[in-house]
């Protein structure tokens, strides 16, 4: 079988950078591979050996291995989400998620804002609220993603994210400030020129999403507003069809009056 190919500006990192899951990386671990460089040296055949290492875990090294070495050819260096997972799984929780709340909390606007609350969030909370809606950036991780990155049960996970949810909704409930942002994002939904980019614009112009990426702060405020259900919505965020759901609920309003 052909060798397992690797960069060699990735030679330096641990394979915690892979972010596999928890069972696979501890199989490599026990092959005695530590390192990217360690892995290069191995064949497809070498992996398989390995107990309870099956196709499944070789081809998500593999497809994750190929996104590193992408990236280096590209940027010189492994994306900025992976390599704060390595550091989360490496370093432990506290210091790492301290940091996930520090970009948080600078404020100018005030309780308006989704950050003013994400911030008194416990860090777990915060992290999973941020890392499954796309809060921090625009990329947005699986519930069992989140898991292997906290090694954390993917049901824990999904606790936590619906705790943290459910406190953000009373919270936001006993301040009124979900009617602000319900009229923010109907008017800039209903303003023209219509489209996603200039809807997601408009929102970001009224500064209700602080320091948090603006699709995930419309996502959040949607499924707390609307009641809708998170995987619709991240599709409808993939799909660059929010400003649509917003568009309705305004067209649906003025129908009834």
């Amino acid at each position: 079988m052909e060798r397992i190919f690797v960069s060699q500006k990735l030679y330096s990192y641990p394979i915690e950078i892979l972010d596999v899951p928890h069972r696979a990386m501890v199989r490599l671990k026990s092959l005695g591979v530590f390192s990217l460089e360690q892995l290069a040296g191995l064949t497809e055949s070498d992996l398989l050996s390995v107990y309870h290492f099956g196709q499944k875990s070789l081809f998500e090294l593999k497809r994750r291995l190929e996104v590193l070495n992408q990236c280096v050819m590209e940027e010189g260096r492994p994306p900025e989400d992976i390599i704060e997972c390595m550091r989360l799984k490496l370093e432990g929780p506290d210091e790492f998620l301290q940091e996930v709340i520090s970009s948080f909390q600078e404020e100018d606007n005030g309780r308006v804002s989704v950050c003013f609350y994400l911030a008194k969030l416990p860090p777990r909370g915060i992290f999973v609220v941020s890392e499954r809606i796309g809060l921090r950036r625009a990329h947005i991780r699986t519930l069992q993603e989140i898991a292997d990155v906290m090694s954390l049960t993917r049901e824990r996970v999904r606790q936590l994210q619906n705790r943290s949810l459910q406190y953000l909704q009373s919270s936001l409930c006993e301040e009124d400030i979900l009617s602000d942002w319900e009229e923010t994002l109907v008017w800039a939904a209903t303003t023209p020129p219509p489209g996603e980019q200039s809807f997601l614009e408009r929102v970001e112009s009224t500064g209700v999403n602080g320091n948090a990426n603006t699709t995930g702060f419309v996502v959040l405020a949607t499924h707390i507003i609307k009641g809708i259900e998170l995987p619709p919505l991240l599709r409808a965020a993939r799909d660059g069809k929010l400003n649509k759901i917003w568009a309705r609920k305004h067209q649906t309003k003025n129908r009834e009056e």
